[in-house]
């Protein structure tokens, strides 16, 4: 199964099937309660510390295209934010396989090639259409790679900005519409659409 392409949600999906099947067994007790656990989604390998970053570069060194999910073991969310307070609970298992659940925290990193080719595919199914026209030939669109949300101006900035404060960990990736590069250097900066 290509790893490269899942949604957030088949990445919570799979690895909470992992965690069901066989990694609760291993790590819901004692000093385990309450740390945080991370799964490679694709190969089912873990790791366990006190605040999932250690685990997740090393799970990242180990496969640079993993798609890892992470979450605190035997509560009903990874972090509280507001008011919200976080349950601990002695049955998480049953708690992860409710619909109360959710995706309780993702944590994916992509290469820049996989940001580029998840935007490429946004831009080639959809937004191109509506976009490289008249007016908008030669600006530049910023593109999130996660949802397909773009933004359209003349330096890339003003989308950017717009784009990072709807979502400041936003995967972005930036064109020239219309032409085949970005900037040209030693090099020349070709119009392809009409």
């Amino acid at each position: 199964m290509q790893a490269i392409f899942w949604t957030e949600e088949e990445v919570a999906q799979r690895a909470t099937q992992f965690y069901e099947q066989g990694i609760r067994k291993e790590v819901e007790h004692g000093d385990n309660i309450g740390k945080m656990i991370v799964i490679d989604a694709e190969t089912g390998e873990y790791a366990i510390d006190e605040t999932g970053v250690q685990s997740l570069l090393m799970l990242k060194q180990k496969n640079q295209n993993a798609r890892l999910f992470m979450m605190r073991i035997g509560y009903d969310v990874a972090v509280s934010f507001g008011s919200a307070d976080m349950k601990r609970t002695t049955e998480s298992y049953n708690y992860l396989r409710s619909e109360k659940a959710g995706v309780i925290m993702q944590a994916i990193f992509w290469t820049e090639e996989e940001v580029a080719q998840r935007a490429k595919q946004f831009y080639e199914n959809g937004i191109r259409l509506h976009v490289e026209h008249g007016d908008n030939i030669g600006k530049m669109i910023v593109i999130n790679a996660e949802t397909g949300e773009y933004g359209i101006d003349e330096s890339g900035v003003e989308s950017i900005l717009a784009l990072k404060q709807k979502n400041p960990n936003a995967r972005l990736y930036m064109m020239r519409i219309g032409y085949n590069a970005v900037f040209g250097f030693g090099g020349t900066v070709e119009r392809i659409a009409e």
